[in-house]
């Protein structure tokens, strides 16, 4: 099994000028400083069609592919609705599946009641299997107590959260957007919440993340957009198997937006990792180490399959 845990649509009737502009500018910084950039997505968010990108997930041999709604009001004053994500599913109901995405805390500190009525008529009338936050976009911290309405909401609908937590530096300066202040904060809310599936995006955090899986058995890690980075993918990859977490893992790419087809990152997982691992020295045990094909094979799959419980 392949599946992509991280993936997005960016229609830009559902996104503010103020969002298109920053992601833009994040990758024209990344282009700058050396890193692989697509030429054509230096000024558009998406170089092809959503359409096209189920051919390339195809191509890529994808099982399963999430697409995420992306509620970023606060900070952007913008929101990938998920009706917008709900008619992307709807046309490919047997590769994608949709997750919707909401702000629970308002400008006031003040819970948003709508937050949850939306999370439940996204899982019980679209079928959306789960559900995206983002804390650092949204300044709040997760265990901020004001969010707790929303989580008892989805561990009684049994669906997991995916919380944005991301090691790069944030595009605007944002007090509350440590990552490490923000993976401490999830510890409260695995431990109160021990039947919540918590998603740490991003490999956020790198060892600390780990760190806080090996804590609590209902957190999980998955690496999208760490896969542009093989490196330092391969070191925390490393890490994990160390820590005998691999099987916690989930494979995803954050696309679109990256310099590369899908099938670019399967290969890699397939192909290039075990190459670029054996010439790395861990740090924990003092030689190389390699990824058996059932650790691979579950990274890219096998453990989403059985993490997000389809």
């Amino acid at each position: 099994m392949i599946v992509d845990v991280h993936t997005h649509i960016w229609p830009e009737e559902d996104m503010s000028p103020k969002l298109i502009n920053a992601m833009l500018a994040g990758r024209r910084k990344r282009a700058l400083r050396g890193d692989s950039v697509d030429p054509l997505l230096l000024t558009k968010l998406q170089s092809v069609s959503n359409d096209q990108l189920v051919l390339e997930y195809e191509e890529a041999g994808y099982d399963k592919v999430i697409v995420l709604a992306d509620d970023s009001s606060r900070l952007w004053q913008s929101k990938v609705r998920d009706e917008s994500v709900k008619e992307f599913v709807d046309r490919y109901p047997d590769l994608l599946v949709g997750y919707s995405s909401v702000e629970p805390i308002d400008e006031n500190g003040h819970f948003k009641k709508q937050a949850v009525k939306d999370v439940e008529k996204a899982v019980t009338e679209y079928g959306f299997k789960g559900l995206k936050l983002v804390p650092p976009a949204a300044a709040y911290f997760p265990n901020d107590k004001t969010a707790y309405p929303l989580y008892y909401k989805c561990q009684e609908l049994n669906i997991p959260i995916i919380f944005h937590i991301s090691g790069e530096k944030p595009p605007v300066s944002i007090a509350y957007a440590s990552v490490w202040r923000m993976i401490e904060a999830l510890d409260d809310v695995a431990f109160d919440f021990p039947d919540l599936r918590v998603v740490i995006a991003h490999f956020g955090g790198g060892e600390e993340a780990l760190k806080l899986a090996q804590r609590h058995d209902n957190v999980f890690i998955e690496f999208s957009a760490g896969i542009r980075q093989p490196g330092l993918l391969t070191h925390n990859l490393i890490l994990a198997k160390e820590y005998h977490l691999l099987d916690r893992l989930m494979y995803g790419t954050d696309g679109p937006g990256n310099p590369q087809p899908a099938k670019y990152y399967v290969n890699w997982m397939k192909n290039e990792l075990n190459e670029m691992a054996k010439r790395m020295m861990s740090s924990l045990s003092g030689k190389s180490v390699t990824f058996t094909q059932d650790e691979i094979n579950g990274m890219l799959g096998d453990n989403a399959m059985r993490i997000m419980k389809w």
